[in-house]
Order: C-alpha cells, then sequence, then structure tokens
C-alpha cells in the first residue's frame, strides 16, 4: 500500500480589521484566552498595518493578567505591559514589585523613575531605598517630599515598614491614623505583634472590615492577608477552630481572585502544623479540615493525601459508634474514593447504608465486597474460614438484591462467578438454588441442588432443601420421599418435619376439594400422629366434620388447640374465625373477646376484624379495624385498606385512603396504595399520575422497598394497557371495576 498523503494545515485567515481584531480580542479576554489573546494582538501590534493605541493597550493588559494569575509571575510579561503601554502605572508598580521580589532592587529604578507620574517616581525612589534597607536616606527623601506625596497612603505605608525594619514599632503606630479602614486592621496588627503585644495584634486583627460588596482584586489582598496573620496569632494562641476558620478564609479570597501572594505556598506547611496540633488534642476534625485544604494548595502531595485517608477512616470510625451514620458514609465514602477499597472500609460502608436504609447502596456495597473476597479466594483456595464467609456474604447480598427488586439475571451472574472460581463452593451452589427457586426456574434449581448431593453426600438440610424444590416443580411424589429420609436421618429436624406436614396439608386440601372428605381426614390425623398440636391439622379437621354433620366431633378439635396454651391469642383467634365459618357467632365473639384481654394489641384487634371481613361482616370488622388504627399508625391504616381491597369494599378503602393522607402526606407507600386503589377502579391513566407522585416522595434511600413496589405496579399498568390493545379495549378506561378476584389473579397474589 502506497504511503498515506499528509494533509498540510490551513492556516487561518489573517483579520485585517482593526475593529474585528478587537471584538475577537475581547472575547479572548472575557473567556480567560489570555494566550489566544495575546497571539493575536502581538501579530497585528509588531505586524505591517502598524500600531494602534487601543490594540497596544489591549496587548498590555493581556500580559499583565497573565503575569497575575501565574503562581510565580515573571518579569517579561510585565515587562511587555509596561512597554506596550507606558502612561498606565500599575504595570510600573508590579514589575517594580516582581524585581524586589527577586532580590533585583537596583532595577526597580529602572522603571518607575521613568514614569510620567511624579508621585510613582517619588514612590519608586522610595522603595529602591527601603529594598535595600539604607533607612536613613529613606528618612531623608520622605522629609523632602511635598505634602501632598508624603502623606499619599501608599507612602505612609512604606513609612509604616520602614519604623519596623529598625525596631521602632511604637513609631508607627500614629502612621496608622492616615490609613483607610481596609488597611488599617492589617497593619494594626502587623505593629502590635511587633512591638511584642500579642493579645492587642490578635484583637486588631480580629476587626475585619465589612464591606456591602464583592472586594476588588486589590481589597481582596488585603484581606486575604489579614485573614492570613489572624490564623497565624490564633494558632499561636492555642485557638485552633478559630485558625482553621481564618486560613479558610484566606485560602477562599485567594483561590477565587487568583492571587499570586507569597503566603499562599506557605498555606499548606501551616495547614499540616495545625492538624498536627488538632491530632494531639484529640480534635479529629478540625485536622480533617486541616488536611483537605492542605491537599487543595497541593493536590499532588503524596503525603498529605496520606494523612487525609487516615483521618478520614479515624474520624469516621469514631462517628459510626457515636450513631452519626450519615457523615461516617460521607468520609468512608471518600476513602473509597481515594484510593482505599479495602474491606473494612466496604464492609462499615455497607452495613452503615443498611442502617440508613440505603439498600441500593448497601447491595452495591456488597458486591463490590464479595468480588474483593473472590480474588482473595482464588489466591487462597485452601482457607475453609474465607470459603464460609464468602458463601454468607453472596446469600446476604443475593437477599437485598431480591428484596429491592434488581433484575434476577443480576444475582444469577454475580452467584455463578463465584462458582466458576471454585465450583466447590456447595454454600455458594446453594444461595443460587436459593435464587432460582424464587423466581421461579425450579428445573435449575433442581440441578444444583442434586449436584450438590452427589458431591457432598445427603444431609438432613439438603434433603428438606431438595423436596421444596421438588414440589415447586410439579413432583411431588419425591418432595415427599426426601421429607421422609431427612427424618430418618434426624428425627428431630424441625423444618423438615414442617415442609413435611405442610406438604400432607396440601394432600388433605386436594382431597377435600375431590369430595373425599374420608382420606382428608385420614390425612389428618396422620399429621397428628408426627405433631399433635400442629394447629392448622386440627381445625382443617373441624371444617371437615362440620360440613359432615358431626358438630360434637368438630368442637372437640376446637377445645384440643385451646387446650394446647390456653392463653394463647393467637389459638384463641383461629378457633373464633373457626365459630364464624360454622355461623357459630355467639361463640366467635367469646373467643374474640378473650384473645382482645389477652393482647389489645393493634395486631390483634386487626386480626379478629379481618375475620369478621372474610365472613362478610363488614360493620364488626370495620369497628375492630378502628380500633386497631386508634392503638397503630399508618401502617397500620394501609394494612385495613389491603384488606378492604382485597374483598372489593372500595368505597370503604376510599375513607381509610383519606385519613392516611391526612396524617402523613409524605409517605410514598400511601401514595402507592391511592395508585393501588385506583387500579382497582382501572382508573390507569390517574394512577400513573399517583405513581410518579410516589416515585418522587421515594427518593430517599430508606424507601428502596417502596420503589420496587412502585416499578412493580407500574409493569402491572402497562400489562393492562397492553391486554386493552390486543383486546380492542382501547385506553380501559370506560370499563367497570375489575372483580377482586380476577385482580389478585392477575397481579399473581
Amino acid at each position: 500500500m502506497g504511503k498515506r498523503k499528509k494533509h498540510k494545515k490551513t492556516p487561518h485567515p489573517i483579520i485585517q480589521d482593526p475593529a474585528a481584531v478587537r471584538r475577537l480580542a475581547e472575547e479572548h479576554l472575557r473567556l480567560g484566552r489570555l494566550d489566544d489573546a495575546i497571539h493575536l494582538l502581538t501579530r497585528h501590534v509588531e505586524g505591517k498595518s502598524g500600531p494602534d493605541p487601543a490594540l497596544r493597550q489591549m496587548l498590555a493588559q493581556a500580559h499583565y493578567q497573565r503575569a497575575l494569575r501565574s503562581t510565580s509571575p515573571t518579569r517579561t510579561d510585565l515587562e511587555r505591559a509596561a512597554t506596550y503601554d507606558a502612561e498606565q502605572p500599575r504595570y510600573r508598580l508590579a514589575l517594580a514589585l516582581a524585581n524586589l521580589a527577586s532580590g533585583r532592587a537596583e532595577d526597580v529604578g529602572v522603571w518607575l523613575e521613568s514614569s510620567p507620574d511624579e508621585k510613582l517616581t517619588h514612590l519608586s525612589r522610595a522603595l529602591q531605598l527601603l529594598a535595600a534597607r539604607r533607612t536613613r536616606e529613606f528618612k531623608g527623601l520622605q522629609q523632602r517630599l511635598p505634602a501632598e506625596v508624603a502623606n499619599d497612603a501608599a507612602l505612609v505605608r512604606l513609612q509604616i515598614l520602614r519604623h519596623l525594619l529598625v525596631g521602632n514599632a511604637q513609631l508607627a503606630e500614629p502612621l496608622l491614623t492616615a490609613l483607610d479602614p481596609l488597611d488599617r486592621g492589617l497593619y494594626e496588627g502587623i505593629i502590635r505583634w511587633m512591638s511584642g503585644d500579642e493579645a492587642g495584634a490578635l484583637a486588631s486583627l480580629s476587626e475585619i472590615p465589612a464591606l456591602e460588596r464583592n472586594p476588588t482584586p486589590e481589597e481582596a489582598q488585603l484581606l486575604a492577608t489579614q485573614f492570613f496573620f489572624l490564623g497565624v496569632r490564633r494558632a499561636r494562641a492555642g485557638q485552633l477552630a478559630g485558625a482553621r476558620t481564618a486560613w479558610r478564609e484566606a485560602q477562599r479570597l485567594a483561590l477565587e481572585h487568583e492571587l499570586a501572594l507569597p503566603w499562599v505556598k506557605r498555606l499548606a506547611a501551616h495547614w499540616q502544623a495545625l492538624a498536627a496540633a488538632a491530632l494531639a488534642q484529640r480534635d479529629l476534625e478540625t485536622a480533617l479540615v486541616c488536611f483537605e485544604q492542605a491537599l487543595a494548595i497541593e493536590p499532588e502531595n503524596k503525603v498529605i493525601a496520606s494523612n487525609l485517608r487516615a483521618v478520614r477512616l479515624a474520624q469516621a470510625n469514631r462517628l459510626s459508634q457515636q450513631g452519626q451514620l450519615d457523615r461516617a458514609v460521607e468520609l468512608w465514602r471518600a476513602c473509597a474514593a481515594s484510593g482505599l477499597q479495602n474491606e473494612a472500609v466496604l464492609k462499615n460502608l455497607a452495613v452503615a447504608c443498611e442502617k440508613l436504609n440505603r439498600m441500593e447502596e448497601a447491595a452495591e456495597l456488597w458486591r463490590q465486597l464479595a468480588r474483593l473476597w473472590r480474588r482473595q479466594a482464588q489466591d487462597t483456595p485452601a482457607d475453609p474460614s474465607l470459603k464460609g464467609q464468602l458463601a454468607r456474604l453472596e446469600r446476604h447480598a443475593a437477599d437485598l438484591m431480591l428484596k429491592i427488586g434488581r433484575p434476577p439475571y443480576e444475582i444469577i451472574d454475580e452467584l455463578e462467578a463465584a462458582l466458576k472460581i471454585d465450583p466447590s463452593q456447595h454454600e455458594v451452589r446453594r444461595v443460587l438454588a436459593d435464587v432460582l427457586l424464587e423466581i421461579g426456574q425450579t428445573q435449575k434449581a433442581v440441578r444444583h441442588l442434586e449436584m450438590i448431593q452427589k458431591q457432598q453426600g445427603t444431609t438432613p438440610q439438603l434433603l428438606a432443601q431438595i423436596g421444596a424444590a421438588y414440589e415447586m416443580a410439579g413432583r411431588s411424589g419425591d418432595a415427599r420421599r426426601c421429607y421422609e429420609r431427612a427424618l430418618e436421618l434426624d428425627p428431630k429436624f424441625v423444618p423438615a418435619q414442617r415442609m413435611l406436614l405442610q406438604w400432607m396439608g396440601s394432600r388433605a386440601v386436594d382431597a377435600e376439594h375431590r369430595g373425599d372428605h374420608r382420606q382428608a381426614i385420614e390425612i389428618c390425623h396422620r399429621q397428628l400422629e408426627i405433631d399433635p398440636t400442629y394447629t392448622p391439622a386440627l381445625s382443617h379437621l373441624a371444617m371437615l366434620h362440620f360440613h359432615r354433620g358431626h358438630k360434637k366431633e368438630a368442637e372437640q378439635m376446637l377445645q384440643r388447640i385451646l387446650d394446647i396454651d390456653p392463653n394463647n391469642p393467637n389459638n384463641r383467634g383461629i378457633v373464633g374465625s373457626m365459630y364464624l365459618a360454622m355461623r357459630e357467632k355467639k361463640k366467635a365473639k367469646e373467643q374474640f373477646d378473650k384473645a382482645i384481654e389477652l393482647d389489645p394489641s393493634e395486631l390483634c384487634f386487626f386480626n379478629v376484624g379481618s375475620s369478621y371481613l372474610a365472613h362478610a361482616d363488614l360493620k364488626k370488622a370495620l369497628a375492630h379495624f378502628d380500633r386497631a388504627i386508634a392503638v397503630g399508625s399508618v401502617d397500620t391504616i394501609l394494612d385495613v385498606i389491603s384488606a378492604l381491597l382485597d374483598y372489593g369494599y372500595i368505597p370503604e378503602a376510599q375513607n381509610y385512603l383519606n385519613m392516611a393522607l391526612e396524617r402523613e402526606p409524605e409517605r410514598p407507600d400511601v401514595y402507592l396504595m391511592k395508585a393501588n386503589l385506583l387500579v382497582e377502579q382501572m382508573r390507569l391513566k390517574e394512577a400513573k399520575e399517583v405513581l410518579a407522585q410516589a416515585e418522587a416522595l421515594a427518593a430517599n434511600p430508606k424507601y428502596a422497598d417502596v420503589r420496587a413496589e412502585i416499578r412493580s405496579l407500574r409493569q402491572f399498568i402497562r400489562d393492562t394497557e397492553e391486554m386493552g390493545r390486543v383486546i380492542g379495549l382501547g385506553d380501559l378506561r370506560d370499563l367497570p371495576p375489575l372483580p377482586p378476584d380476577v385482580l389478585r389473579l392477575f397481579k399473581g397474589k
């Protein structure tokens, strides 16, 4: 292949119109593009187009601004500024000061004495003498000057400095009256400082002049310098908080106004010294602020960065112990952002976020920690304790991700990533199986559990888990055999016993639905052989006897429930509900009253009300719901609304919803319930508007659960609307409310 031709850059056209040049240069200066402005103006000022006074002044201004922005101003820019605009005295004065700062006092007069400004000429000579410490000649010059020049504020300031240089601080103090109030506090503080009056110096420097506007750059220099010296005095007096405040303000002014003051570079060292003093007093918060300010001045300083991370970590741990978790999380996050992402920081962050109910953040942090531990497990495969910790972490992270409604594939990907590193992590495989069961992928879950059984052997715990998976997969016989085998290995293994009893209960219900009451009764008796106090079997037997007309046998079963624990309000409630089903309202009321006497809590009132609601006694249900709400909270009201909606009592549910909105109008779950109520009435457009309100209120991390429910309901609305379009029902606004049973079926309840 031939070489590709190089394209020459097309030069920018040279602008000839001076007005256009000025407009472009003004734009460069306004936007801070000083190099572009200098390049443009230099080409026209020194080019063939000839000198233009306006362009020369703009070029001088650009060089001057570039010198001021530099942290170490070069004399070249200042010399060019003074050359291009000889009539501007500030350029000459700035150049003279730059010569003084660089130790070239002999060059001060070269620029200032040639100035057309007579006052500036005298000032140049005074500066030159003072810089050379020729104080006697300075005094003689001052005495020969005209009064209007000698009393000028700039020369008065030099006289004060002259007295301080020779150690005559007391002679400098009378000169303060000639200074502007903005200057006076700074110079008075320095004079008292030099004369040994520490308290007076601190008092004078503390008198900061008030401005009703933003300071000019010159005023900002004076104020920043005064704040700097005030911080120095406060630090020496042991006033650490005061020093911190003063230096922070000095630093702010210096950065905002881009002041190239000599003390700015030294301020980082002062901040570090103040941090050390704060640490000696165990004042971690002050030390933290000091290191942050020092790092802002020297962002590349690794020592300061390391010290800041250490103090942040210590302060975060202390605040966590004191219960100030929000601030602790902020500091731990800052540590992680600065490169300190060890397992302690991640774990502390995750735990704190969970305590603050910021579940989404916590889940992501647990995932990061899991990835870190996986790498460690890969490097040290023989560490059993790490494997156990990792398995527990994977389970917790998976449970949390399920709780906040993360997509199942994310959870599965995380767990499969762990198994790729070490396929022998059977605890992680169990977690994966649980997640697969949770989302309905039963066949995959069964395969993982069978793989564990094949490699690890049979245990009661594993058999119980496999049995549950078989049952969800529709393999009822295999499930029963697993439960029975688990009990053979350990007859006292309660989870397997409960699962077997529940499996038998399902078979008894199936037999009843087929009309085979005899077999249903037989299964219930087998349940009671395993556990004579199993309440679901006793209550089922009672109903079976009642339906067969054996009222005496039914009441015997109910009495057996009461005999288990006569003072158990739950058992009293169960028996009361059974009597309601048998239409024995008086006996039901006796049991409910006894339950309330034993436990007059909101839960007990709610359960009694729910029993009446299930048996269509709305009046008594509402009466008990009101008693539950009287001793409960808005959560109780929401539970009542859900119960009423389940049975289609929409007007009554609306009344309780209004009560909840009146009590706590800022709770997102109340608006979520309102959206559910609108969905029940097929008012989908209004429901979506209310969901938007709920989502806005649920922005706080503590409402992660509510956000997951909002997403679920929004998806249900989309599915419902799509169903309406598919079957040609438009937007469903004119449809009557769907029956509660149909809605529950469609929502998967």
